[in-house]
């Protein structure tokens, strides 16, 4: 498999790593409405991001910006 993002043809993706998931999800984080990221056990053989990656990916600094500017908000 190369260093690419797989789909399945729908939602679901599969990332080689997380700078491919980090990357699309700065790409389209404002264009898609979901995502369904397939994480693959090691002893599969597939190489795939870790859900530990996806945890990291999404929790950017971007995203605590949004997420702390939103906590701001609540009365």
């Amino acid at each position: 498999m190369t260093n690419d993002v797989v789909s399945d043809g729908g939602k679901s993706k599969n990332f080689a790593n997380i700078a491919l998931l980090e990357n699309w999800l700065a790409e389209y984080h404002n264009i898609e409405t979901e995502l369904w990221v397939r994480v693959f056990n090691k002893k599969s053989g597939v190489i795939s991001v870790s859900w530990d990656d996806c945890v990291v990916a999404v929790l950017r600094d971007d995203v605590l910006l949004w997420c702390k500017t939103a906590l701001k908000k609540q009365p």
